[in-house]
């Protein structure tokens, strides 16, 4: 609550640890404002009027957040360095440069995502495993060119923004899974869209029916790869 934050705290490193917490999700919530922005520059210019009372809303709404910055203009930095970030290290720029394209395209990387690493904290990972089931890679996939291909629908492109938009937050510090965890709310829709897509693709009649002529124990062998008794359960239903 904003009283919360307008009130102050006897203990000032309380407060500056709680608001400090999520520093690479204030990158994340920028990077996606600003891309979100541009995407539909031409609807906001439309409805100016309200764009601008949104923009005075959002203000009042950054205020406790604001008075923080000015009540302790060094937290942010003091915050990067106690998470050891390269950008305050003492680096040529091209290096720090090459270090976040390094580390935001490995945040997007199949092999972070779907396949069994040592990269994060052990508590995060387990054994055999990545972050999201290796089946659901072929749909993401699928789901990402079905939403390019719709790219001109502002629908689409707000996936789009927030899957740029999140790694931003680790990549101005490291990877790891719990500041990318909002990658979870792009990947789901991309997941559903190439399923839909497939599913559509399969109602065909003809295909329908040289789909089971081919593959007559499909349901075994889902239920063969798949670990979760819930995803067995779901996929057999479907089929």
């Amino acid at each position: 609550p904003i009283s919360i934050i307008l009130e102050p705290l006897p203990n000032r490193g309380s407060c500056r640890t709680c608001v400090l917490h999520v520093q690479p999700g204030q990158i994340i919530i920028v990077a996606t404002t600003v891309i979100l922005a541009i995407s539909d520059i031409g609807y906001h210019w439309r409805y100016r009027r309200t764009t601008l009372l949104a923009g005075l809303l959002t203000l009042l709404m950054a205020v406790p957040y604001l008075r923080f910055q000015i009540t302790h203009p060094a937290a942010s930095v003091d915050h990067f360095r106690l998470l050891n970030s390269y950008l305050l290290q003492p680096l040529p720029l091209l290096e720090k440069i090459a270090r976040f394209i390094s580390l935001y395209t490995y945040s997007l990387s199949p092999a972070y995502w779907f396949f069994p690493k040592d990269h994060d904290i052990p508590r995060h990972l387990m054994k055999g495993y990545g972050h999201m089931h290796v089946l659901m890679l072929p749909l993401i996939i699928l789901g990402l060119i079905v939403v390019l291909r719709r790219i001109c629908q502002s629908k689409y492109r707000a996936v789009l923004a927030v899957m740029i938009s999140v790694p931003f937050g680790s990549a101005v510090v490291g990877v790891g899974i719990t500041r990318l965890l909002g990658l979870i709310v792009p990947l789901i829709p991309l997941t559903v869209v190439g399923l839909s897509y497939v599913l559509t693709w399969l109602a065909n009649e003809r295909r329908e029916a040289r789909f089971y002529h081919r593959f007559l124990n499909v349901r075994h062998i889902f239920r063969w790869l798949l670990p979760s008794p819930v995803l067995s359960i779901a996929v057999y239903t479907i089929l």
